[in-house]
């Protein structure tokens, strides 16, 4: 029976180590399992994995927000794209910026996010999840387009993406055509 304690230990420090990670992103937005994943060095300079630093993605975050609000009333939600993801801290600065403009990032933002790496698409598709993001993160290669795995954080669900995402697809087509007509006439 002693055989198994190291079992239960190590799930009781996988649960301490869950719950300190769900204080740390409640406390405020940021990039947690990135820093730490940078901290322990476990990140690849060989697969081009350097971790930018939450206020340089803040900064950039910021410098996509301008315009938000008229894209969020025209369209009801804001799509955002991270070809090259990592832990997703881009999209989670982006959506601290949302909240700050009093924009609720579960409701009015979907992002598409992939990373190359199984163990950072992890990180980004845990991190998103807990933060009531509404994403697509996929594991593969972006340039390839060779996909191994899709998921959708549970908000995705929750809120309807799926749906708000065909009907805006099945609205720009419809824009598409009808300024092809107009070109041929």
């Amino acid at each position: 029976m002693d055989h198994f304690l190291p079992v239960v230990d190590n799930i009781d420090n996988l649960h301490r180590l869950f719950q300190l990670m769900i204080c740390a992103l409640e406390a405020k937005f940021h990039d947690f399992l990135g820093s730490i994943f940078m901290e322990l060095e476990l990140g690849s300079g060989d697969m081009g994995q350097y971790f930018t630093p939450y206020s340089v993605q803040s900064l950039m975050a910021r410098m996509l927000i301008p315009g938000i609000k008229e894209t969020i009333d025209r369209e009801g939600f804001a799509t955002i794209s991270d070809p090259a993801c990592g832990s997703a801290g881009m999209i989670v600065a982006y959506a601290e910026c949302l909240l700050e403009a009093d924009i609720n990032p579960s409701a009015h933002l979907f992002a598409s996010c992939i990373d190359i790496d199984p163990i950072a698409a992890d990180m980004a598709f845990i991190q998103l999840s807990l933060l009531g993001i509404a994403a697509e993160v996929v594991t593969g290669n972006t340039l390839t387009m060779q996909l191994s795995r899709v998921r959708y954080t549970p908000v995705y669900y929750l809120n309807g993406f799926e749906e708000k995402l065909n009907a805006q697809r099945r609205i720009k087509a419809m824009l598409d055509f009808m300024r092809g007509t107009q070109k041929a006439a």
